[in-house]
């Protein structure tokens, strides 16, 4: 074997002088007397290999004496002092030739000097520090994919994060690897991304160019992928504060036509239709908000669709719609309580598309349609006592100035306001308000986009009037437009529009949230729950 000494980028080797016992008489195994020697680096230094694994060669170092010849016998200590990986033996002793070897197993950690120091061991026992190796360690392979930064932060919609999201991809062992794609992608929200392709750095980040929130979603994500990496793909959250749709658990059965109202908290969805059910259904389906879920209630007596729906004293009134291919004028009550209904006294005026509201704790059936009634718009306002089950028709009352169908109804300061629909002119966004106490009409802000088949949801003095449709028909073309109704004020705003466009949809509103549920979206029924959180 080669021998030789240190380089002259490493300190020279020095002599050491081994200490002599004295003799005794007895017959005894003489200790090593090599007088002055001197250790070297023969082979092994400076090499470059993986976190964790053996190095390729051992580590070889000569012990000589003074005139350069080998010293056989003598133990040499072979030691990790820093990186934290470790030797093979530990120790060796010198053969003939004087050399010794030992093999050293790497840390894990690229970051942290890897340094092993060799030491002689004299007849005294003294120990001296003779020669230091080091290592270069190298990274494994690319394992592992985390996030590093960017996620779960907290933006309006349409703007981009302050921080766009970066990942970091390591080895086994966690250190960083350079030079590896990382794509990331939008997945919720309908954002944007720039630099969407990136390239991990020297510390195994990889960065996406810009991370632009979409225009209506509440919840916005963006995953981030690595072929073959565990943990790929990571997903980064953002969320909107406000002004903002949130997608949440889609209704079990997909229909059109349906209602909405709620009871206690919990959302009822009644009737509707779809394309396999077109005569109507009786199905009740609830759902929780605050666990996110539905539950199947009992059915409606009776298979029907575009009723409405009121609510007085937490017990809720079906009246009138489409029964089949008739027009109903079936009443029918449902106790959440015991979760039965019961059939209560007929509507005077059979029809669909009508809405209903309450005031002073009666029932207000208010305009729809008929094939019977000339020109088939009704403006009829009829009323019903839930404590007497009994009727007033619509002589008694004042007509709606509208004669319409498939408006929508929101009760706001004890005044329940009928908007949009369709009448004898066509589409409208006409606006009026009923005084159930007085008996009378009063003329408001039509609203800004004329629309039929759109829901209302009434809170904190604010009506929500969302969605629609733009003509009649299975097919009709649908919008998702927001505008909202400030009685106070009389005035319209315009608001983040529903993402999935629709109408013939249940909406209510529950502890200030808008609830949009099923409805025909691109002539199918759907399933679809959105929530806007002003």
């Amino acid at each position: 074997m080669l021998h030789a000494r240190f380089s002259a980028k490493r300190p020279a080797p020095f002599a050491v002088l081994l200490l002599v016992v004295a003799c005794t008489t007895e017959q005894v195994t003489a200790p090593i007397k090599p007088g002055v020697i001197a250790l070297s680096v023969v082979s092994g230094d400076a090499q470059a290999g993986a976190a964790g694994t053996e190095l390729a060669l051992p580590l070889v170092v000569a012990v000589t004496d003074s005139k350069g010849k080998g010293v056989a016998g003598l133990t040499v200590n072979f030691r990790v002092v820093s990186g934290g990986g470790n030797m093979w033996a530990g120790s060796a002793t010198t053969d003939k030739s004087g050399t010794a070897e030992d093999y050293w197993t790497l840390g894990t950690s690229t970051a942290v000097l890897q340094q092993v120091e060799v030491r002689a061991v004299s007849s005294a026992a003294t120990k001296d520090v003779y020669g230091v190796f080091t290592a270069n360690v190298l990274p494994g392979p690319a394992t592992r994919i985390a996030k590093s930064a960017g996620d779960g932060q907290t933006v309006g919609v349409g703007t981009s994060v302050p921080l766009p999201p970066s990942a970091k991809v390591t080895d086994v062992y966690g250190n960083p690897i350079a030079g590896v794609v990382v794509t990331f992608t939008v997945v919720a929200g309908g954002g944007a991304v720039t630099g969407p392709s990136s390239t991990t750095n020297s510390s195994g980040i990889a960065t996406v160019g810009t991370w632009t929130m979409g225009t209506a979603a509440c919840d916005n994500s963006v995953a981030a992928a690595a072929a073959g990496l565990s943990g790929s793909p990571l997903t980064f959250s953002a969320t909107a504060p406000g002004n903002c749709w949130r997608t949440l658990a889609p209704m079990p059965t997909a229909r059109t036509a349906l209602r909405m109202a709620a009871l206690n908290g919990i959302l009822y969805a009644v009737g509707g239709f779809n394309a396999n059910t077109p005569q109507g259904l009786a199905t009740v389906e609830a759902y929780d908000p605050s666990a996110n879920t539905w539950t199947t209630k009992a059915s409606m007596p009776t298979l029907r669709a575009s009723m409405a729906l009121a609510v007085v004293d937490g017990t809720l009134y079906a009246i009138g719609g489409g029964c089949g291919a008739g027009f109903c004028s079936t009443v029918v009550a449902y106790d959440p309580s015991s979760d039965t209904w019961s059939t209560k006294s007929p509507i005077p005026l059979p029809r669909v598309e009508l809405v209903a509201g309450v005031a002073n704790g009666m029932i207000y059936a208010i305009g729809g349609f008929n094939n019977v009634t000339a020109g088939g718009y009704l403006s009829a306002v009829e009323s019903y006592d839930p404590f007497t089950n009994v009727w007033t028709s619509n002589a008694s009352h004042t007509s709606m100035p509208t004669p319409r169908y498939a408006l929508a109804m929101g009760a706001v300061g004890g005044l329940l306001y009928a908007v949009g629909g369709q009448g004898n002119s066509g589409l409208t966004g006409a606006l009026e308000a009923y005084n159930a106490t007085a008996d009378s009409w009063t003329i408001k802000t039509s609203m800004p986009t004329p629309r039929l088949a759109l829901g209302v949801g009434v809170s904190g003095g604010l009506l929500y009037a969302v969605g629609g449709a733009f003509a009649g028909g299975a097919s009709a073309p649908s919008t998702g437009a927001l505008e909202v109704y400030d009685a106070a004020a009389n005035v319209w705003s315009t608001k983040t529009s529903m993402p999935t466009a629709r109408y013939s949809m249940g909406v209510t509103m529950v502890n200030g949230v808008l609830y949009a549920v099923g409805g025909n979206s691109s002539g199918v029924a759907v399933g679809t729950v959105e929530a806007y959180k002003p």
